[in-house]
């Protein structure tokens, strides 16, 4: 992600799927997803894929 754009589009890719809240930091170029229940991460690492992005290290 290179700004503020790039940023809410992953924010809003990741945000778009059931039961989850991201919120993208771009100074980090960092995502923070919660969940209530386990997240499905491949599916997730895809919607961001899928999007344009690519996905560098998932931490649960």
């Amino acid at each position: 992600m290179t700004c503020a754009n790039c940023a809410l589009r992953v924010e809003n890719v990741l945000n778009s799927q059931p039961g989850i809240y991201a919120k993208v930091d771009l100074g980090q170029r960092k995502a923070s997803v919660l969940s209530k229940e386990p997240a499905d991460v491949s599916a997730l690492r895809q919607r961001v894929r899928d999007a344009g992005y690519t996905v560098l290290n998932v931490k649960e």
